[in-house]
Parts: structure tokens; sequence; C-alpha cells
């Protein structure tokens, strides 16, 4: 049986490929968009529950987080 964290990292793995099959990212390499996405995901996930991102102004933070979000994505299409 599954961990959660393996049924997740499965189920975004799976939908990474079928953004792969559908042409939205030029590499084909499946594993390596889904793990440099998770890690970015993680990552912000982290800073935010651990409050690591009060050097910025609060209400700036959202919007950081979405940016970087739209940047990480725009760079795995360029792969």
């Amino acid at each position: 049986m599954l961990e959660t964290g393996d049924r997740y990292t499965f189920v975004f793995v799976e939908t990474v490929q079928d953004c792969v099959n559908a042409r939205y990212f030029k590499s084909t390499d499946t594993e390596t968009i889904a793990y440099t996405l998770w890690c970015h995901a993680h990552g912000l996930v982290s800073l935010f529950v651990r409050e690591r991102m009060r050097m910025y102004p609060e209400e700036k933070r959202p919007e950081l987080a979405r940016k970087s979000f739209d940047m990480i994505v725009k760079m795995a299409e360029s792969l």
C-alpha cells in the first residue's frame, strides 16, 4: 500500500505526464519536470508554513508566491 505522500506524488507525475503528452512542455522528461515543480511547490509551502516570508510585507506575500509559481511554470515550458 502506498503512503499518502507516495499517492500524491504518483498523481502529480501522472498529471505532468498528461501535460507532456499534450506537448505543454518541450521536454519529454516527465520525472525531472515533475520533480522540479514538486520541489518548487514544496519550497513555497514550507516558506509560508514556517513563516520564513516575514521579510516581505504580508500583503505582498501571496503575489510573490503566485508570480514565482508562474515563473517556474514558464521555465518548465521552455525545457
